[in-house]
């Protein structure tokens, strides 16, 4: 083969294929997630989104909407140990350090609709309507979450405002709808600068290491400017 393309869904465990890769001198290209910084060296490029970058978007919008009100917060995160998860953890804390914004709870809710429902329920359930933000660190946890929010007789948007990432079309309906406060984008569309990075390695091009794909953030007005033109 001329080169290999894969999408890691957690950050550990490619070292040593990886080195097989390099040893035959197979170009490796990754896209959307990362990898550990321990086989930085092994592999040729990667095209991806900026997820530190989104978390501190995320939390920018908490904290300049919520620092000095007594927020509760509890945080829905994303797939354990898959770079996502941890970077937008990072970004988030660092964006909201120094606030007084109390996180009352942070569990996996593995990036799933039915997980973000489960543990949300579990979140109200032990700490009922103490809770006035979330942190969904996808849009499809939050999704889940509305669920939980309504079958405890609360109103997400209001009782419990919620700030998610990934900007999905659903996600963006649901800030249309007002069951949503913010959403960050979490830009998918990579194929194409990823076919370019494949076509220029094995053309013997040299190559960036790093390719960000731009990432945007709505608020209510701006959702509905998008939503007819959402491609995903």
């Amino acid at each position: 083969m001329d080169a290999i393309v894969f999408a890691p869904v957690v950050e550990t465990g490619w070292n040593d294929v990886l080195k097989q890769a390099k040893q035959a001198n197979i170009p490796v290209i990754l896209e959307d997630r990362a990898v550990d910084k321990s086989a930085q060296d092994l592999y040729t490029s990667r095209v991806g989104d900026d997820f530190e970058k989104e978390g501190e978007t995320a939390g920018k919008w908490v904290a300049d909407n919520f620092n000095g009100k007594k927020a509760n917060m509890v945080v829905l995160e994303g797939t354990a140990g898959s770079s996502a998860a941890n970077d937008r953890t990072t970004g988030f804390g660092k964006a909201i350090k120094g606030t007084d914004i109390n996180v009352l709870d942070s569990q996996d809710g593995n990036f799933t609709r039915a997980q973000g429902k489960t543990v949300m329920e579990g979140f109200l359930q032990k700490y009922g309507n103490k809770i006035n933000v979330l942190f969904a660190q996808n849009d499809d946890m939050g999704l889940g979450a509305l669920d939980a929010i309504k079958a405890a007789g609360l109103t997400p948007g209001k009782d419990i405002q919620i700030v998610t990432i990934d900007g999905t079309h659903d996600g963006l309906q649901a800030l249309v709808d007002g069951e949503f406060n913010y959403v960050v984008e979490c830009n998918p569309l990579l194929g194409d600068q990823v076919a370019k990075v494949v076509k220029d390695v094995v053309a013997g091009k040299k190559v960036d290491k790093l390719y960000l794909a731009k990432d945007e953030a709505f608020d209510q007005a701006k959702a509905k400017e998008e939503l007819p033109t959402r491609k995903y």
